[in-house]
């Protein structure tokens, strides 16, 4: 699953990078200026499970970017099935994601994603076409 994710955010034209360059306390981050998704390398030491969830919440990210517009559009939430806020309290009410109650949204699916990587092929195929 984890290589058909890669390969088809890449052939949507998104850089996939290891790198420390990735805000405090998150294990991957979606770029939508540079159109380039960043995971951690402690994530990637953490084996195939966590890489494949963080990897797929960023796709979600990915997806919502195209749902905007294009990948290099900021994250709008997709209005997609999400796992009750409670399931991810602990990440939410994270210093992370401070903000306006959209930006819980949009991480509120990332999370769900995450959860389900195999969704997040799906999702990139459907909000990013071409």
């Amino acid at each position: 699953m984890t290589r058909e994710l890669i390969a088809r955010l890449q052939a949507k034209g998104v850089r996939l990078l290891v790198s420390e360059k990735v805000m405090d306390h998150a294990g991957g981050e979606w770029d939508p200026g540079l159109a380039e998704i960043r995971i951690r390398p402690s994530t990637v030491s953490m084996g195939s499970r966590v890489l494949s969830e963080a990897l797929a919440h960023e796709a979600a990210h990915v997806a919502q970017s195209c749902r905007a517009g294009g990948l290099g559009r900021n994250s709008e939430p997709m209005g997609i099935p999400v796992n009750a806020a409670e399931v991810f309290k602990h990440q939410l009410d994270s210093p992370l994601y401070k903000g306006p109650p959209s930006s819980k949204a949009i991480e509120l699916e990332a999370f769900s994603v995450g959860a389900n990587p195999p969704w997040a092929v799906k999702l990139v195929d459907h909000f990013c076409k071409g």
